[in-house]
């Protein structure tokens, strides 16, 4: 008689990874990104102090501060 299968584990226990580390399931890993962990930059022209995602484009690569233009901004 063959032994059956465990059953699969709901979204709420513990699920074994290969190397052997505890990890909760996949879907309880995923968090919102807070304020905290959001990308800011900084215009060394103006002073000023954004988040990544309100930056300008003016042209593929090119990176500008929204509040005077300058493409001379960098990572905070």
């Amino acid at each position: 008689m063959r032994s059956r299968a465990p059953p699969l584990p709901t979204a709420n226990e513990f699920q074994t990874v290969s190397n052997g580390v505890r990890l909760n399931s996949v879907r309880s890993q995923r968090t919102p990104m807070s304020d905290e962990s959001v990308a800011m930059m900084h215009c060394t022209d103006c002073d000023a102090t954004f988040p990544r995602n309100e930056v300008d484009t003016p042209a593929k690569g090119t990176l500008a501060c929204p509040k005077c233009r300058s493409t001379d901004i960098e990572d905070v």
